[in-house]
């Protein structure tokens, strides 16, 4: 079906954009939603009406408070990326509309502008296509998948220049990539190729790309084989990755290779956007991958912290609530992933260290007391407890527990020091100084620069007695 404007809607279609477009005035955005995506379901080929909705999702995402709430908005969109990809063949309508979802709480998703892109050129809605690979180009220049769809689509519609533009952007990302110098230097080819209208464009293109050389089999599996070690072997991975995706949504291994490619050149935006894919497949996310995906969540967070300006206003507010904000993020996740894997005792170390830290320490023996039972945090966990026992005023406590994991320790470890130092705190606490220079001076005999140990054991004996 051909694409439409605005000024060719009628009865209540036209009624919906109109009352849409003041919504979007008076910043009454949800209604604004409201009423443009039932518009678009009616109207899916109403540009006008699409380009309106997603520009409502902008002015909320710009308006909202929170703004994790902007990056960290990719959750919960693999089940629609899914969904969409797997419809894309088939019914690209349907796809389309799929991908709008997404758009709506995350409109500069470049993975669902992408997709909605190939949607709408299945669907010969080329502006739509148009507009939303100068988006993507916007947002992701060194997209070379999309970049290059977008040069091409110029040629198609008879704009050489604006492609010769994008090209020349590519080629400064890509500086030694033959195939794409190639494509560059037939702009004027593609051109004499593209004067014949869209539709002969479409079929002379497809012999036109077969001009360009296709990456050797032996060469490209010689590339995966080897380690990511520069930006551009693992920007040439993503394309070929990428691309394969395409024809393979459901296939895991690929989802995660691209997923950390992009967490190893620290976009971790992009990272998670990839991820989340997995959500949207039955089974795909494991421990490891569930692991995977809060690093990089943490990692855009703190990302997030360093990139804000001291000299916008409010500078100490915001990064203080944006630190608390991640704060609550890691704490929420942690305790979701116990739940979800209950018997994971290292696991339940980390929530009880956190809420250790957070203060909650009733909660966090607790914890702590379970992963004992794991043989690699029982000694960790039991010096937790022992500060949590120390904070409660149960100090006698503390330091039973301590003891006697000092007892079990033989090798003068960094753990034993940590048991020996810990229980020399709290029993200086206790004004046992005594006790407490003991356990101090065995870290001294050994390691003389662990933590402030000097200065601890060169105050008592300058104060010449066992007071405080």
């Amino acid at each position: 079906m051909p694409e439409t404007r605005a000024a060719q809607l009628l009865g209540n279609s036209r009624t919906f954009y109109d009352k849409g477009v003041e919504a979007l005035r008076k910043e009454n955005y949800d209604y604004a939603i409201e009423l443009l995506t039932q518009l678009i379901k009616k109207e899916p080929q109403c540009i006008d009406a699409r380009m309106k909705l997603r520009d409502v999702a902008l002015a909320k995402q710009a308006k909202g408070k929170s703004f994790f709430k902007k990056v960290m908005s990719t959750a919960g969109s693999g089940a629609h990326l899914a969904r969409a990809q797997m419809a894309m063949k088939e019914n690209p309508e349907e796809a389309l509309s799929e991908v709008e979802m997404i758009l709506l709480t995350d409109p500069k998703n470049v993975l669902a502008l992408k997709l909605s892109a190939d949607a709408a050129l299945a669907l010969e809605f080329i502006e739509t296509a148009k507009i939303t690979l100068q988006i993507v180009h916007k947002l992701a220049p060194e997209d070379r998948e999309a970049n290059s769809k977008l040069a091409n689509l110029y040629c198609d519609l008879d704009e050489p220049e604006k492609a010769e533009q994008i090209y020349a952007i590519l080629v400064k990302h890509y500086p030694d990539d033959q195939d794409l110098q190639m494509e560059a230097k037939n702009i004027s080819a593609r051109k004499t190729l593209n004067r014949g209208g869209y539709e002969e464009a479409r079929a002379e293109g497809a012999t036109f790309r077969k001009l360009i050389k296709d990456v050797d089999e032996a060469e490209r599996l010689e590339r995966e084989a080897r380690m990511v070690k520069d930006e551009e072997t693992a920007n040439t991975l993503l394309t070929e990755y990428e691309a394969r995706l395409e024809n393979e949504p459901q296939n895991t291994k690929l989802i995660v290779n691209i997923a950390e490619i992009y967490a190893a050149q620290k976009n971790f935006y992009r990272s998670l956007q990839y991820y989340n894919l997995l959500e949207g497949i039955d089974g795909a996310v494991d421990a490891k991958i569930r692991r995977d995906m809060f690093d990089a969540s943490v990692k855009r967070f703190t990302q997030a912290i360093e990139e804000l300006q001291p000299d916008i206003p409010d500078y100490e507010e915001t990064k203080a609530a944006y630190i608390a904000e991640r704060d609550r993020f890691v704490m929420d996740d942690c305790r979701d992933r116990v739940e979800r894997y209950p018997t994971d005792m290292a696991l339940r170390y980390e929530y009880g260290q956190l809420l250790y830290e957070a203060g909650r320490v009733s909660d966090a023996i607790a914890e702590l007391q379970r992963a004992q039972a794991n043989p690699h945090h029982r000694l960790k966990a039991q010096i937790l407890i022992s500060k949590c026992f120390a904070e409660q005023g149960m100090r006698d406590l503390a330091v039973a527990g301590l003891q006697e994991a000092v007892n079990e320790k033989n090798t003068m470890d960094d753990e034993k020091k940590d048991l020996l130092y810990t229980l020399g705190v709290i029993l200086h606490d206790m004004a046992r100084y005594d006790e407490s220079i003991a356990q101090f001076k065995q870290i001294y005999a050994v390691d003389i620069g662990f933590r402030d140990i000097a200065k601890r054991v060169s105050d008592y004996y300058s104060r010449g007695s066992s007071s405080d």
